[in-house]
């Protein structure tokens, strides 16, 4: 199984940018003002702005 998109919802996609692109050296491939991704391998990494007071929480076991 290839997963070639990943969306997660964050309350600041630029910091996640820049955890992601930062701390474990992934390239950034697409940036706005309401989302980010990143590359890792052959999948996406896209962080999109949550909404205003919501808290998303992700947990992967894969």
């Amino acid at each position: 199984m290839v997963f070639r998109e990943v969306v997660m919802e964050a309350p600041s996609p630029a910091a996640m940018g820049a955890f992601y692109g930062g701390a474990l050296e992934l390239p950034i491939v697409a940036e706005s003002d309401s989302e980010v991704a990143v590359r890792a391998g052959v999948t996406t990494l896209r962080f999109r702005r949550a909404a205003p007071g919501a808290a998303p929480t992700y947990h992967f076991a894969l």
